[in-house]
């Protein structure tokens, strides 16, 4: 986890500025399927802890090698 930067434009249009937090998960592709549900259930549970409208999810492949 890592601190993010950004803004969101609530559903009044009002620009909203709070701390923001990025979350990396790395899984193998085997996994997608039921990661993709894990990371959707941690998404919803988030937005009601949080009271957020939203909460981003960027997927993008990658090649990790230790």
């Amino acid at each position: 986890m890592q601190q993010g930067r950004g803004q969101w434009r609530d559903a009044s249009g009002a620009i909203e500025k709070e701390r923001s937090y990025e979350l990396i998960l790395l899984y193998p592709v085997t996994a997608a399927r039921k990661s993709d549900r894990t990371i959707e259930e941690i998404r919803g549970d988030y937005q009601k802890a949080f009271g957020q409208e939203a909460v981003a999810r960027i997927d993008d492949p990658g090649r990790v090698n230790f």
